[in-house]
């Protein structure tokens, strides 16, 4: 709606008095002096499209964009049709298979497992167990067995008993010692025919998510275990591993692989900006059903109202990206020459997806554009958010790589030669505590008066720090099996590490930095 600015009212009460068909907002934008905001779109009557219709698509939307509902495959039906059948042959034949699963982050993995895992448990229903694994959650074989013992139990559980039981059983059992876990497992993993009994035997799905941390662990026995029986017909398990890293096969040791069945699947991102849209809008838009009705969170639209209202609101998208020279296509192929992330593009649309309303239904450009969430533009922009110690902890950590990566004379040392990965938390620890004791040594001898001491920590706390700025991914595991091999804290403490952050990279950032002359001298010399 566009108003004409009034030629010079004193003020708003009396410009009211001779426009009382605008309402307050519209005043505000109107008014001398008042921010020129984008033009309001046309109100509809709400009547016709009412505050709780629009709720529900919104609702509709909101649970795409963030995750918790799976939004419709585009273009990934080959794979998913390979990844349904080989589930399928396990449940309905028996067959004991495995399959990895790979691509770049945000391509559609993990929807092409969820999906058909979904329709395997509609078409299937009380006929398989599944068992969802993560590499950043499960570190170590230990906790992965627990973990599996956990599920499988908890789920054949569910079959036999009501949802509301009392969980004391499986508070026990999570606390029962390693040997007795792995016992279980293996019961429950076993093939009829090793019992000597005839009970049918429920098939298992399990998903190992970021597979690739998995080979890290000391030996791969998890790994070689599960292909084991998978290929020696012990029990009808499917494994599907799904990892970013294009060389996650390879990452296998050879008796691993020998049991492995070398089923590769790879996925690939968009090709196009266009065939990048038809995803985004899938999750930004609301579907049809085989009978052509619009379907939301309940079920089809039940009210002719709710169906204009999802009519409308797709209308809207459409028209959006319809504008080839408009902001939201410009966001739209940014996003594609960047990174290919629908995530991003979603997140990008999230806030203006919850502005919309019964009064202004339609999204605008700027709407999208000036309220998007956007990630930060470099990993780096991760460094000024660190605490004190997270922040020398990674110092210490390309001080020390450095160190082992080149002499005196510029050529590689010994270290280097041998393989990389010799950096881990107990170096950089001995790095930082030394580096600090060194620090208060000089500041004694010189009499300063200045604190500028580096404070030390315990290394439980270290450890946490150490830990977080793996989660920023500012520190990275070393390709392939742990060097310092062994379970629990041990391994924690050596597992090889790589900063992908430069010396150079991190000084010009810390002199920015408002952190003590200690800290900034440590990245200027070794």
């Amino acid at each position: 709606m566009t108003i004409a600015a009034p030629a010079a009212p004193d003020d708003k009460d009396a410009y009211a008095a001779e426009h009382p068909e605008h309402s307050d907002e519209e005043l505000l934008r109107t008014l001398p002096g008042a921010i020129r905001l984008e033009p309001l779109p046309v109100p509809l009557d709400i009547d016709q499209e009412s505050d709780e219709n629009v709720d529900q698509v919104k609702a509709h939307i909101l649970s795409k964009v963030h995750g918790r509902r799976r939004v419709p495959l585009v273009g990934l039906d080959e794979v998913y049709n390979k990844i349904y059948s080989l589930m399928e042959q396990t449940v309905t034949e028996g067959e004991g298979n495995s399959c990895l699963l790979i691509g770049p982050r945000a391509c559609g993995k993990t929807a092409v497992v969820e999906t058909a895992l979904a329709e395997l448990r509609r078409q299937h229903p009380y006929e398989f167990l599944t068992v969802r694994l993560s590499g950043f959650a499960q570190t170590d074989d230990k906790m992965a067995l627990r973990e599996i013992s956990t599920q499988l139990e908890a789920e054949r559980a569910a079959m036999d008993a009501p949802a509301d039981r009392d969980d004391t059983e499986g508070r026990a059992r999570r606390s029962k010692p390693s040997s007795e876990v792995m016992a279980r497992l293996l019961a429950l993993l076993a093939h009829p025919e090793e019992h000597g009994t005839s009970y049918d035997v429920v098939s298992i799905v399990v998903v190992l998510d970021e597979f690739d941390r998995f080979t890290m662990h000391a030996r791969q026995m998890l790994l070689y275990n599960l292909f084991d029986i998978a290929q020696s017909r012990k029990a009808p398990v499917c494994v599907i591993g799904v990892s970013a890293r294009m060389n996650a096969g390879d990452m296998l040791e050879k008796r691993v692989k020998s049991r492995f069945s070398h089923r590769v699947l790879q996925v690939a991102p968009a090709a196009t900006v266009g065939a990048f849209w038809q995803v985004a809008r899938q999750c930004l838009t609301v579907e049809r059903d085989a009978a052509g009705q619009y379907v939301l969170r309940d079920g089809p639209a039940k009210t002719p109202a709710l169906a204009a209202a999802a009519e409308s609101w797709n209308r809207n998208v459409d028209e959006l990206y319809a504008d080839a020279s408009g902001a939201v296509r410009q966001l739209v192929e940014r996003v594609f020459v960047t990174t290919k992330d629908v995530r991003q593009l979603c997140l990008a649309w999230a806030v203006a997806v919850a502005m919309a309303g019964a009064r202004y239904p339609h999204m605008t450009p700027r709407m999208v554009t000036d309220h998007s969430i956007q990630p930060l533009d470099s990993q780096l922009e991760y460094v000024l958010g660190l605490s004190e110690l997270e922040l020398v902890l990674l110092i210490c950590a390309t001080r020390v790589e450095l160190k082992y990566t080149t002499g005196a004379d510029g050529e590689q040392t010994v270290a280097k030669k041998d393989g990389p990965g010799v950096i881990n938390f107990n170096i950089v620890y001995d790095e930082y505590h030394s580096l600090s004791v060194k620090s208060k040594l000089d500041r004694n001898a010189a009499g300063s008066i200045v604190d500028s001491v580096v404070r030390i920590w315990g290394r439980e706390l270290a450890m946490a720090a150490w830990e977080n700025l793996e989660s920023a991914q500012l520190i990275v595991p070393q390709t392939g099996p742990v060097n310092g091999g062994g379970d629990g804290a041990g391994s924690r403490e050596m597992k090889s590490m790589l900063s992908e952050v430069s010396m150079g990279e991190l000084a010009e950032i810390v002199q920015a930095m408002d952190v003590p002359d200690t800290v900034k001298a440590w990245c200027r010399t070794l």
